[in-house]
């Protein structure tokens, strides 16, 4: 906040505040860059990535991007242009450096060798991180050599773009151990460093470069300085910081790729390990929790090293969920209400402890933890080196089940699935394999009309409005399809964007017509300000005593929907003005609930199934069927937390017996 730079600037004194010998280094929240950046004058802004991150606070990756571009404009416009340092290995920070044409300096990383499995499929695109398309023919980009998220040697299919050549580099190996060893080199100079660096995670080697790449950019000669550096280097608050006297480590997470990389660096670590993850949805956490479901805590569940997990805070029961959608029995996870059984679940484990936590729980729990382990010193740091190997993953049998495999189909999983909304097939396989039913799961990032019919389930979710203009024209080209397949019963479950491509239209603010498939005649505009935050609403499909609950972020107005999906009790619904939210029709649902929805409403996830087994002929037994416990569980925390303790649900929708 700007309050907080003038704070930073009277507090270090007028001597320091005039001296030209003086160098300000700001960290600047990307929400707020656009804000800051001016008024700073800044000589060099160091760009070192772009990736999602409380989308409820910050918006979309387009968003955050549009923003940086202004902000270097003005700072250009205002008469103090500045380099920018920016990471090659990211297209998306170079798409930034591209638009605006300051000088740029370019860092990233030549050569990996990490031991990592590999996170491209068999076309080169990466199958985890934010989706990075050519701006001139809009194909998803594809990888020689990838590292985490979006990073690596990139190029457009078409030979449109592609890397640029980075002005200083680094070769970089990872041991079994854990620890990095880099060989840096510049261009311009023709010089090259050896390193190690005491810290975890590839993204600090990153981190390492681009600090480096900024100094040499003032002062060449610096970069033996900058070696030397390094020595006295910890682990700093909430980042892989160790507790002295016990294995336990701090980590703060707070985006899918953040705990991405945490439990990556976790697993390397040798022996039996514990996990316990403290997840708050305070507005400084970011109150929306899909990301959860964008994280790969699968991961966790493929590594026999794991031997205890738990959850803490206001998100401990929708976490609990999660770890037990990645493939652990609802009984290997414990739920922890207080502080007090937190500290002593900690000090029971024998085993390396890992916290995860989000912003506003990590400094109570460190803090508690502390009383009784203070944080390592540097020197007893440096003597206690981890030094076990990566534990690979061990494979576990799937039980096998009679029936006919149910056919679910994700469209499009990367271009609109910013929310989580890959939570919601895997509530749907999760459920489906409780009550004994196998699932085959398809994922189709380009249209493909046969499948329409085929298939039982479709789930689409919602992207960022740059995503959605180019799915909308799938959905217009094929409209007949659409109409045949819902028509014909096949369950239709679409998200936030995906809910407003099955009407008529979307209009965007700069008056583009997003054209739809026009399941029904409702239109979607789009509106100078996001209606963000959570929702209930009452059911209006039938049991009008059942409530859904979710967390909404749209800023597109929808009108006209002939029958809705429910009716709003607290939020904003469909366009803040008729009292409505989302829309049904025949098996088709349309809604702005993320969470992921399915995940916080486990009526809705036995409506669907329900549905695409009577469209097969199938009679449902759900009614024979404890409903998803944890499920149930998270809904009524957060349904709690939204109208107040008073709610009461009834244990069963009517909608089970009439099916």
């Amino acid at each position: 906040m700007v309050q907080g730079l003038v704070t930073a600037l009277s507090s270090a004194g007028v001597r320091h505040l005039f001296d030209p010998n003086t160098i300000w280094l700001f960290e600047l929240d990307e929400g707020t860059a656009l804000e800051q950046l001016p008024l700073l004058h800044p000589q060099i802004v160091v760009l070192t990535n772009l990736f999602r991150d409380q989308l409820d606070r910050y918006a979309d990756i387009d968003t955050l991007q549009s923003n940086l571009i202004i902000a270097l404009r003005r700072c250009s416009e205002s008469g103090y242009p500045c380099t920018i340092v920016v990471n090659a290995d990211d297209p998306l920070s170079c798409a930034i450096a591209d638009t605006v044409q300051l000088p740029s300096y370019y860092y990233g990383i030549d050569g990996f060798d990490t031991g990592q499995t590999s996170t491209l499929d068999s076309s080169n695109r990466i199958l985890a991180g934010e989706l990075a398309v050519c701006p001139v023919c809009g194909e998803p980009l594809v990888y020689s050599i990838h590292s985490f998220a979006q990073f690596g040697h990139w190029s457009c299919p078409q030979k449109h773009i592609h890397r640029p050549q980075p002005d200083i580099s680094a070769d970089v190996h990872v041991d079994q151990a854990g620890r990095m060893a880099l060989q840096i080199q510049t261009r311009s100079m023709d010089h090259r460093i050896n390193t190690s660096l005491p810290l975890f995670g590839l993204y600090n080697a990153y981190n390492a470069l681009a600090a480096i790449a900024a100094l040499v950019h003032l002062e060449p000669s610096a970069i033996e300085q900058a070696n030397a550096a390094w020595a006295d280097v910890l682990p700093v608050f909430g980042r892989f910081e160790r507790l002295q006297g016990r294995q336990v480590y701090l980590v703060l997470t707070k985006n899918p790729i953040g705990m991405d990389l945490a439990l990556e660096e976790a697993l390397h670590f040798h022996g039996p390990k514990r996990f316990l993850f403290a997840i708050g949805d305070d507005y400084a956490d970011g109150e929306d929790l899909s990301w959860l479901w964008d994280a790969h805590v699968e991961r966790l569940s493929e590594h026999r090293s794991v031997v205890a997990l738990a959850t803490y805070g206001s998100g401990a029961q929708r976490m609990a969920l999660r770890l037990a959608a990645a493939g652990f029995s609802d009984e290997a996870i414990t739920v922890l209400h207080t502080s007090a059984t937190l500290s002593r679940w900690v000090a029971q484990s024998p085993v390396t402890c890992f916290i995860l936590s989000t912003y506003t729980l990590l400094q109570p729990i460190r803090k508690q933890l502390l009383a009784s382990a203070p944080v390592l010193t540097n020197a007893q740091a440096k003597k206690e080196r981890i030094t076990s190997p990566f534990k690979p993953p061990a494979s576990h049998p799937v039980p096998s089940t009679k029936r006919i495999p149910l056919r679910i189909v994700h469209l499009y999983p990367q271009r609109m699935g910013l929310y989580g909304d890959r939570g919601n097939v895997a509530m749907l396989r999760r459920r489906a394999k409780a009550v004994g039913w196998q699932v085959e799961i398809t994922e189709i990032e380009h249209f493909e009309p046969d499948l329409l019919l085929k298939a039982d389930i479709i789930v689409i979710g919602g992207g960022p409005d740059t995503a959605e203009r180019d799915v909308a024209k799938e959905f217009f080209n094929n409209r007949n399809e659409w109409h045949a397949a819902v028509e014909d019963g096949v369950v239709l479950l679409g998200i936030c964007g995906g809910y407003q491509l099955l009407g008529e239209r979307y209009l965007t603010l700069s008056g583009e017509v997003m054209r739809g498939a026009g399941i029904q005649p409702f239109e979607t505009i789009a509106g100078r300000t996001r209606m963000v935050g959570r929702i209930a609403i009452r059911n209006t499909m039938g049991d009008p005593k059942v409530y859904f609950v979710g967390f909404e972020n749209h800023s597109g107005r929808t009108y006209g929907v002939p029958a809705a999906m429910g009716r709003v009790l607290y939020g904003h619904g469909n366009n803040g003005e008729d009292g409505q939210e989302g829309f049904f029709y025949r098996n088709t649902i349309g809604t702005y609930l993320h969470g992921p929805v399915l995940a916080l409403n486990p009526w809705l996830t036995d409506w669907l199934l329900a549905a695409a087994l009577e469209r097969r002929g199938i009679t449902c037994a759900l009614e024979d069927t404890p409903v998803d416990p944890l499920a149930q569980k998270a809904h009524e925390q957060y349904l709690k937390r939204i109208l107040g303790p008073a709610v009461r649900e009834p244990k069963r929708p009517s909608w089970y017996n009439a099916s």
